[in-house]
């Protein structure tokens, strides 16, 4: 599970070792010493700060709305800064006395997992190669902000893109600038992430829209509480997350679609008789998904018996479900937070990223959330 409160641990840490808060401590020796003089870790909602950039995020009415934060949490972001100190901060992984090669050996040194498999995730910074060449890199987005950074030190060359707007797209744009400069540089000719027009590593075979379509349907994985469809537009069958996004693949077997757009090669074997199929992609575990029918609405018995109070023991809080017509909907805290919806038997889903898996008695459900959080329990009262 990856989390962002193992960061902010590592700044509460920081803090208990050297007394001052992370935000004094790397002010003083990252930030300053690099001449980074527009950055800071903004644990101040409140702070009024110079040039900042609001961030937006898309109305369904059209348009965009203000999206911002009042958090004063930091460690595992809350970093305001530029491009022009980011770049110095990209400057000091090809020599500096504040941050030596020690300093980047440690943050750029990948992981091993306890079967002794390495994967490409270090110290915040996903380790790779990106058509032949090496790249160190890290993307994020927080409420209207979206940002990445690819460093190609084989090149010495890195492109930085902040944006402050919740749709945009830095990682694709990224790599189209570094497919403008590189292109010379690349080692071998591999699939980029710019669009299904450029080559590929495998070849298409020819379907037939009914062999595609056979593949059609909602189906559900059982390790990671989530659902997922397969549907066929325009004659291309098309992966869709349970957000709506949707990405297409090509056939490259009777079975096996690749999909068209993510820099990995990602491929999906299916099985249009067993109705199911398995995800798999570099560096992740495979994600096995199987047909099912999907719950659109509640019964009028169903809303009765999910509605009350349910504590966890483990964060000391209240989730409180409550019925409105025929909805439910979740309040945290004495807060609503949004439409809980039922997706099948004994599973509800807020904005389809948060599961409650519930007992059949319904006085208990665990809480999951897209590999964030795991079968946290609630139990009523």
């Amino acid at each position: 599970l990856y989390s962002n409160s193992g960061y902010w641990l590592l700044g509460q840490i920081v803090k208990k070792v050297s007394g001052v808060s992370m935000a004094e401590y790397a002010n003083e020796n990252i930030f300053i010493p690099l001449g980074m003089n527009d950055t800071h870790f903004h644990n101040n909602h409140k702070q009024i700060v110079k040039n900042r950039a609001s961030g937006y995020r898309p109305s369904r009415k059209g348009g965009y709305l203000i999206s911002m934060t009042t958090l004063d949490m930091i460690g595992d972001g809350g970093v305001f800064t530029t491009v022009k100190d980011l770049a110095k901060w990209d400057t000091s992984f090809y020599g500096s006395e504040i941050l030596d090669q020690d300093f980047w050996k440690q943050m750029t040194d990948i992981g091993t997992l306890n079967n002794g498999k390495e994967i490409t995730y270090a110290s915040g910074l996903d380790v790779t190669t990106y058509k032949g060449l090496k790249i160190i890199q890290h993307a994020g987005s927080f409420v209207g902000y979206q940002a990445d950074m690819i460093r190609f030190p084989e090149a010495q060359f890195s492109v930085i893109i902040l944006a402050n707007r919740a749709d945009a797209k830095p990682t694709r744009m990224a790599y189209k600038v570094a497919d403008l400069f590189l292109k010379d540089n690349y080692k071998k000719e591999t699939r980029s992430i710019i669009s299904a027009s450029e080559e590929v590593s495998l070849e298409p075979v020819l379907l037939t829209t009914k062999q595609i379509k056979a593949f059609e349907g909602a189906y559900w994985s059982t390790k990671n509480k989530s659902s997922r469809r397969l549907e066929m537009r325009n004659d291309t069958l098309n992966y869709v997350r349970d957000n709506g996004k949707a990405t297409k693949m090509f056939p490259i077997s009777k079975n096996k679609f690749q999909m068209i757009g993510p820099r990995v090669p990602v491929v999906i074997e299916a099985n249009s008789k067993t109705k199911e199929f398995t995800l798999k992609s570099p560096n992740a575990a495979l994600m096995k998904f199987v047909a099912y029918t999907p719950l659109t609405s509640y019964s009028a018995s169903d809303l009765d018996t999910y509605i009350g109070n349910y504590y966890c023991a483990e964060l000391d809080v209240d989730y409180s479900l409550k019925r409105k017509n025929d909805r439910i909907i979740l309040f945290v805290n004495g807060d609503p937070l949004g439409e809980v919806k039922q997706v099948k038997k004994d599973f509800l889903s807020l904005n389809s990223r948060q599961t409650f898996e519930f007992n059949e008695t319904r006085d208990t459900f665990r809480l999951s959330m897209l590999g964030r959080v795991k079968n946290l329990k609630f139990v009523k009262r």
